[in-house]
């Protein structure tokens, strides 16, 4: 099974985010990092338009760009490469809180699902979809017509607290997000 990381450098509002420092390093490599020491994946795939190199096993350049929903550049990745696995998982590059452990309970909930096509994380509180992966069948994702196939398939969820969950999409969520891993991950006073 793949992970593919999309992670394109046109935030609107944060400059290349998916490559920033976060905590000392760039915040894609908690998310490649989380991938390697969960152990289910024989490849690990960036994709980006920018000219930026990572630590995963695989770099593609795809046409990926702001107004792209993730839902099609997942039918480009699976259509340009051939990829005919069962499984696929779509990992966000700008969550740190990520863990194996996360990624593990993923898998296993689609593994062993005989009705859900997709797992993704939510925010146990609001119910949102949290910006972390998705594990998605292939095989029904691709042959769907739905418009979002994420949210519009049988699923399973993974609830997550509130920090865990959060969307960094502004300056302050990013702020946000370094104090709680400082605090929360790291053991560090505030």
């Amino acid at each position: 099974m793949k992970c593919v990381i999309p992670a394109r450098i046109g935030s609107k509002r944060i400059k290349h985010k998916n490559f920033r420092d976060f905590c000392g390093r760039p915040i894609i490599e908690y998310s490649i990092e989380a991938a390697r020491a969960a152990r289910l994946f024989n490849d690990i795939v960036v994709c980006t338009d920018g000219p930026f190199t990572t630590s995963a096993s695989h770099l593609a350049r795809p046409p990926i760009n702001d107004k792209q929903p993730l839902t099609e550049f997942l039918r480009w990745f699976c259509y340009e490469t051939g990829y005919t696995d069962e499984f696929i998982c779509l990992l966000y590059a700008a969550n740190p809180f990520v863990t194996p452990y996360l990624l593990l309970e993923g898998y296993e909930k689609i593994s062993r699902s005989v009705s859900a096509n997709t797992v993704y994380c939510v925010d146990k509180e609001t119910g949102k979809p949290a910006g972390m992966f998705w594990y998605v069948r292939t095989g029904d994702f691709c042959r769907s017509l739905l418009k979002n196939p994420f949210l519009e398939m049988e699923r399973e969820v993974i609830p997550l607290d509130s920090w865990q969950a959060i969307d960094i999409d502004t300056k302050k969520d990013w702020a946000e997000a370094e104090r709680n891993y400082r605090l929360r991950v790291l053991g560090l006073p505030e």
